[in-house]
């Protein structure tokens, strides 16, 4: 049994028809297949955002729209985020990580040294001292916590 179609009556731009195309060719698919792709990765975002907890009034809208648009995301209370490395959170509370505490005493110090953030994360992945999760530094890694102690005036810049 065929479903029955319905026509709708949507302006849709030009472009959007050679974008299609344009899918379609390079995926091997039909431009029928594209359309209900498009449609189906929709239909999982607006899930996702259904799942989303919702507070009426601690709440931040990333988009930027206004106020009378439903809020997306819950505002956080007290100190936002994962803890600084060095740092965790007990009962509310941040409070020094000793393991992390001497890894960042080290990186704090090559640092001082005038050492660049490869070269601390070679000498960090050297000494066999690992980051928070339990794996070799980054430079991007370094270059975080690196700014994060800047900010807190662990290091001066």
């Amino acid at each position: 049994m065929q479903k029955p179609t319905a026509q709708l009556n949507v302006r849709v731009p030009f472009d959007l028809y050679e974008d299609v195309d344009r899918l379609a060719a390079r995926y091997g698919g039909t431009k029928t297949g594209v359309i209900i792709a498009a449609v189906a990765a929709l239909k999982r975002e607006e899930a996702a955002r259904s799942r989303m907890p919702k507070h009426d009034q601690n709440t931040t809208n990333p988009a930027g729209e206004d106020d009378a648009a439903e809020p997306l995301v819950p505002r956080r209370k007290g100190k936002p985020g994962i803890p600084p490395f060095g740092w965790h959170d007990v009962d509310g509370e941040r409070i020094p990580n000793a393991e992390e505490q001497t890894v960042l005493s080290r990186l704090l110090a090559l640092a001082r040294e005038g050492k660049r953030q490869g070269q601390i994360r070679d000498t960090l992945n050297a000494e066999g001292l690992l980051n928070r999760g339990g794996v070799e530094w980054r430079s991007n890694t370094v270059d975080t916590v690196l700014r994060t102690a800047r900010k807190r005036g662990e290091l001066s810049t």
